[in-house]
């Protein structure tokens, strides 16, 4: 609808940037208030809206989604791990999409059964996700998401990501970029730590 006005008005496109932005954040903060007023937990809805997703219709079925991960036993300490990759990635120069971990610089068992994992469960949430997006598809998604959980506590266990070997480092770093979208592909979790 955005795309379909600017075309009628024909703004600059740094114009254009920056009212489809205005307006995305101005309709998200209006969803994310009526939908706290309709009784959804503030988190859940943090949740839903966290990774700006462009298809609002499909928030409701993401809260639901997000309501049964909630019940999963696994769901608070990815929550907590989510959060805590975040908060690393914010201290480091990682821009997502920039670095992709490389399989050879793997150092530690517990980092390469990290990386497999990831790898994985990447096709499998793809697969999920691309076949159908709806609260199935979402639900589906997140309970994969949580066979990572075991795997994400052995690494931050076991492996220290801020090696004084710059190029393990960054590879870490960039294995932590890939887990944090694969993550945040239905909602942000992060959202949900208490």
């Amino acid at each position: 609808m955005i795309d379909t006005a600017l075309d009628l008005f024909q703004p600059s496109p740094s114009n254009a940037f920056d009212i489809t932005t205005s307006l995305y954040s101005y309709w998200t903060d209006r969803l994310r208030n009526y939908l706290v007023d309709l009784g959804h937990p503030i988190k859940r809805v943090d949740a839903a809206l966290g990774g700006d997703p462009w298809r609002l219709d499909l928030i409701i079925d993401r809260l639901d989604a997000i309501k049964e991960f909630e019940a999963l036993p696994e769901a608070n300490s990815l929550s907590a791990a989510n959060k805590r990759i975040k908060n690393i990635l914010k201290k480091t120069d990682y821009r997502d999409g920039i670095l992709d971990p490389h399989p050879g610089i793997k150092k530690e068992p517990a980092e390469k059964a990290l990386f497999e994992t990831v790898l994985k469960l990447s096709l499998d949430i793809d697969k999920q996700l691309a076949q159908k997006q709806d609260r199935q598809s979402f639900t589906q998604a997140l309970i994969t998401l949580a066979k990572v959980r075991e795997p994400v506590d052995r690494f931050f266990d076991e492996v220290l990501v801020m090696s004084e070997d710059d190029k393990v480092r960054e590879n870490r770093i960039a294995m932590l970029g890939r887990l944090a979208r694969l993550m945040n592909r239905v909602a942000d979790i992060s959202m949900l730590s208490a």
